[in-house]
């Protein structure tokens, strides 16, 4: 009986050992969306070879026609099983083109306690 139990733990361990070093499924769709989320499978398709590893992929966007301020860019993947992968997010920050450098006219200082805008030492 010992024996038994032993034998079933072995099992138990091997199939635990397989189960884990199972092939990873490929990734057969990469998509990415800006400020809103359509949904999974309505995002903008990026180009891809369909692979179980996607870890140097990049992909360039052009922020021209965005607005002023911060646009939200939402990426995720889905594999040959049809499981979405969580959505990495970043906020890009478009700030607005200043036609020349702005002239500083004034400059101050305080100690310790801040007198305000304009109310420092000059």
């Amino acid at each position: 009986m010992k024996q038994l139990k032993k034998l079933g733990g072995v099992v138990a361990m091997c199939f635990f050992l397989l189960v884990g070093i199972q092939a990873q499924p490929v990734i057969n769709r990469v998509e990415y969306y800006v400020n809103t989320d359509p949904g999974y499978g309505l995002g903008i398709a990026l180009p891809i070879t369909a692979a179980a590893n996607l870890n140097n992929l990049s992909f360039s966007l052009n922020i021209s026609s965005y607005r002023i301020g911060l646009t939200l860019v939402g990426v995720r993947s889905r594999d040959a099983n049809g499981a979405w992968s969580h959505d990495n997010r970043w906020l890009i920050a478009k700030l607005p083109q200043q036609s020349s450098s702005p002239t500083i006219t004034r400059t101050e200082y305080y100690i310790n306690t801040d007198p305000g805008y304009g109310n420092g030492t000059p």
